[in-house]
């Protein structure tokens, strides 16, 4: 189990980034991608009815306590997970065998089933739940509806597409028929998978969307100035290259002892913030809101 309020440093992905990969990133990273994420405050504006969080510095102080113990013990660690285990199915561009993952689009489907169940299970309301939801199933009808559009005319003659835009293809349409919840954590972390992401990386592009998306709320309810929403990310962005890398160290060990044969092989997936989901219950109750969550 990861310390996520550790200081101590993890390891790092060493793992190059290709310009293509680091333009993937960026536009996944802007809140302006239509994956209906600018309707979510993150659990921000209950917090703020609640009379819990006021101005730049609270905002700041809570963002920062909610990547640590909520996004990335939960989320953080499922979006590495996902991504492992697409970029485990051949073909993939590094060769590289890796005995203790599935070796088998099936395996990969099966398993990613078991983690968004567990994804879905520990979101206490249903506001979050319905907002992780909407989120994944959304992002992957554009990304479809993208690719169909710039990719279908050039691929005609081309070589077998990779091991991870197979499963991607698969778990897509198992979202899409309802058969799994299609978290946006799981959407994500197959979608970053097929664009080149290793797990450390697709977890710092959705926790920098967060922050992002977290500071942005903060401006819309009036908690902030445009300044002091970018020093907010700013703020954020050391700790979740830190939390980029713990959640990816710890999703390999939750992957390698995963079993085919148990449902509840990710149980120890997991976040802790009695406060937020509080504030949720009561927001998603709201007579007036500005957000989803």
């Amino acid at each position: 189990m990861i310390d996520y309020a550790s200081e101590s440093a993890p390891r790092h992905s060493t793992a190059h980034l290709s310009t293509a990969a680091l333009i993937h990133a960026v536009v996944f990273g802007d809140s302006a991608y239509p994956s209906g994420r600018y309707t979510l405050s993150h659990g921000l504006e209950g917090l703020v009815q609640r009379g819990r969080v006021q101005g730049v510095q609270q905002c700041t102080d809570a963002l920062l306590d909610h990547l640590r113990i909520t996004a990335a013990p939960g989320d953080g660690v499922a979006t590495a997970v996902a991504t492992m285990i697409a970029l485990s199915v051949a073909p993939y561009s590094d060769a590289t065998l890796r005995p203790n993952y599935p070796q088998s689009v099936q395996e990969a489907i099966q398993l990613l089933g078991y983690l968004d169940a567990e994804l879905e299970a520990m979101k206490v309301t249903q506001e979050l739940r319905k907002a992780s939801t909407r989120v994944g199933r959304q992002t992957l009808q554009v990304y479809a509806q993208v690719e169909e559009m710039i990719v279908a005319p050039q691929t005609s003659g081309m070589s077998e597409r990779s091991g991870a835009a197979t499963v991607l293809a698969a778990y897509s349409q198992r979202a899409c028929n309802r058969e799994v919840p299609g978290g946006q954590a799981v959407a994500l972390g197959l979608i970053h998978a097929v664009r080149s992401l290793d797990a450390e990386q697709a977890v710092a592009v959705e926790l920098t969307g967060l922050a992002v998306g977290w500071s942005s709320a903060a401006l819309r309810l009036s908690q902030c100035d445009h300044i002091g929403a970018q020093a907010m990310v700013a703020r954020a962005t050391p700790l979740i290259k830190k939390l980029a890398a713990q959640c990816a160290e710890y999703a390999g060990e939750l992957l390698s002892s995963a079993d085919l044969g148990n449902p509840r092989s990710f149980a120890t997936l997991g976040r802790s913030s009695p406060g937020l989901d509080i504030a949720s219950a009561q927001h998603q109750t709201a007579p007036a809101r500005l957000f989803m969550s």
